[in-house]
């Protein structure tokens, strides 16, 4: 999704992940489910792209987009900004096979955000030509559950 982005592409289908993951900033990242959710772009310059993925030694995923340098030395970049947290909640539940007073974490929470994506233009000089908004999205919130011995 980045690599489309900061290469000029147009983004047919993007989804996001439904809780947020942490190699990649919220409102940057892409999800691909098979027969489900898809990345779709499309080349709509007149030059042909071509497209590079590699796995790296730590196990990353790398994707390089390459074609026609964008005019004048300008470059786009993908700008993302948390617009909303929706923290967590505890929740407690009894536990017959724990001792009295005895807790355990069932669940980690984690918070939901709602993040916004911005595709940012750049002249030569570094003065921002353009901010256009991409897409919204939408992280859920996952509540924490500790067990109680009763």
């Amino acid at each position: 999704f980045n690599a489309a982005v900061k290469a000029d592409m147009r983004i047919d289908e993007r989804h996001n992940h439904s809780l947020t993951v942490h190699y990649v900033d919220k409102g940057k990242d892409a999800t691909v489910d098979w027969g489900n959710q898809d990345l779709k772009f499309t080349n709509t310059s007149a030059d042909d792209i071509y497209i590079c993925c590699y796995l790296t030694d730590d196990k990353r995923v790398r994707f390089g987009i390459f074609g026609r340098l964008l005019p004048d030395g300008e470059k786009i970049t993908l700008d993302a900004v948390t617009v909303k947290v929706n923290k967590f909640e505890t929740e407690y539940q009894p536990d017959p096979s724990l001792p009295h007073g005895k807790l355990a974490v069932a669940q980690n929470g984690r918070d939901g955000y709602k993040a916004e994506a911005y595709k940012v233009r750049w002249d030569a000089a570094g003065n921002e030509l353009s901010r256009e908004l991409l897409c919204t999205s939408i992280y859920k919130t996952k509540n924490e559950i500790i067990l109680y011995g009763a």
